[in-house]
């Protein structure tokens, strides 16, 4: 059997995940939900989220603040990789526009040096 390397030679191209924080379509979120940093039941590897989920982030009505609403979603998405498996939807309340629940996809994929990472995006986005 053939693998894709065989068959189709190597990338023309990559872009990597520190490629795509620097151009923002990931948020690090690693120092706010570091389980060094003091978080409860903060992550030990690093995690990001997408430009959407941090544009839900910081929608934020009156009286509450960017780092409370992240708090929020790093610690449902805890919640969630305690479930175990690479890629498990949570959700949580949050007001984003009229809608008070919102549902987001936590994936737990090779970060670029090959080490594990998570990546926080709308349950839609890949």
């Amino acid at each position: 059997m053939n693998t894709t390397l065989e068959s189709f030679g190597p990338p023309i191209s990559t872009y990597t995940r520190a490629q795509a924080i620097a151009d923002g379509g990931l948020v690090d979120l690693t120092e706010w939900g570091s389980a060094d940093k003091g978080f409860i039941g903060g992550f030990k590897i690093p995690v990001a989220v997408t430009a959407t989920v941090w544009a839900d982030i910081e929608r934020k009505p009156a009286l509450q603040d960017v780092r409370g609403r992240a708090y929020d979603v790093l610690f449902m998405a805890s919640l969630a990789a305690r479930r175990g498996g690479n890629s498990t939807l949570f959700s949580l309340l949050m007001q984003v526009g009229r809608s008070r629940k919102q549902v987001y996809k936590m994936v737990c994929g090779p970060n670029d040096d090959g080490s594990p990472c998570i990546t926080i995006m709308q349950r839609d986005e890949d």
